[in-house]
């Protein structure tokens, strides 16, 4: 399976099985590509090496996480309160090479997954617009989640109460609402007994028509678990609450497993 993590902002490197950090030029030019089979990620702005870790092992190894990461790009941030973009909109934050280049690594990707960060960048929004129109298999994570929302047609915004929702990595907060038979895949986490974390200041405002299907909100009702046919998105974080191991394991057996088996059922329908 390869996996994409599109990383405008996150790390400009990989690690390699020896330990040793290599730029992206020396890994494959301008295309900013860099393989790294069964393995994690090393960036000096902080590549979510605890998520991709998660990941390799709801994926059982049998993954290779590839880094997607244009260099010489100038970082262009989206405002808290953003969107709805038309595709012609959000391609034109982004240039003809770094076009051709996400379609390139897209062509032999098996799914995309968007993780977390302070901000969002129009490469990665423009990254989801494109992975969608090409029907790939997506996971967001907290930024990750804004990314696709506006990459396919909604809006975010701030929440409304930032101390509340700005919380440490780590720490347990705020529990998981059912939203009718949406929220039956996510049973094993969604009710007023589990907390999750959440380290975030915006959140789904609405929500576009391929990423639409509602499953879980939180107690003040910004929406949590937002879902496509083929789209998981997360406003938390299901890798951290690393002092609760056994909860943690719950969480991405949960969400990652889910995001497996949609990789897995794609990959299948392409060969058929």
């Amino acid at each position: 399976m390869r996996i994409l993590f599109p990383s405008k902002i996150t790390g400009n490197g990989y690690m390699n099985k020896t330990g040793i950090t290599l730029p992206y030029e020396e890994i494959n030019g301008e295309t900013g590509l860099g393989v790294i089979p069964g393995w994690i990620v090393e960036g000096d702005r902080g590549v979510s090496k605890g998520l991709i870790n998660d990941i390799i092992e709801a994926f059982e190894d049998d993954i290779d996480i590839i880094i997607c990461n244009p260099l010489n790009s100038k970082i262009e941030l989206i405002e808290e309160d953003s969107g709805p973009y038309t595709r012609e909109e959000i391609l034109s934050h982004i240039s003809e090479s770094e076009k051709a280049a996400i379609e390139e690594q897209l062509e032999n990707a098996d799914g995309v997954v968007f993780q977390g960060g302070v901000f969002c960048d129009w490469y990665e929004v423009a990254f989801a617009t494109l992975a969608s129109s090409k029907n790939k298999p997506m996971l967001g994570i907290c930024a990750g989640q804004s990314e696709i929302i506006l990459g396919t047609g909604g809006s975010i915004k701030k929440v409304k109460d930032i101390d509340k929702h700005l919380k440490i990595y780590d720490e347990e907060v705020h529990c998981l609402c059912p939203v009718g038979d949406n929220s039956i895949p996510f049973m094993a986490i969604i009710n007023k007994s589990f907390l999750v974390n959440l380290i975030h200041s915006r959140c789904v405002d609405k929500v576009s028509p391929n990423c639409s299907r509602v499953c879980a909100v939180d107690e003040d009702d910004n929406l949590e678990i937002v879902c496509g046919d083929n789209i998981i998105t997360t406003r938390f974080h299901p890798e951290g609450l690393t002092s609760n191991l056994e909860k943690k394991a719950i969480i991405t057996k949960t969400i990652f497993g889910a995001f497996k088996e949609m990789v897995k059922s794609d990959s299948k329908n392409l060969t058929k």
